[in-house]
């Protein structure tokens, strides 16, 4: 995000906020929990092992995840 200010990022306010919010997490971080009584619609257990090469998810939709292998060679614009 600093490369970004630095490179003329035309929101430099908002990046600025951001920035700040993170350092100050990274100096005190709090990792979210369940609550104790929560409940799940669903529980995915995914066995490791069947991973053979890295997984990516695709823009605009972190469901969109795909063999790194599929998506090889594509131009990225923004990542």
């Amino acid at each position: 995000m600093k490369n970004m200010i630095a490179d003329g990022y035309a929101d430099a306010k908002t990046l600025q906020r951001r920035i700040e919010k993170v350092e100050a997490w990274l100096a005190k971080p709090d990792l979210l929990e369940a609550d104790k009584d929560a409940e799940y619609a669903a529980v995915f257990e995914i066995d490791l092992a069947d991973i053979k090469e890295p997984i990516v998810c695709c823009p605009n939709n972190p469901d969109d995840a795909k063999f790194l292998s599929e998506v090889a060679g594509t131009k990225i614009d923004e990542a």
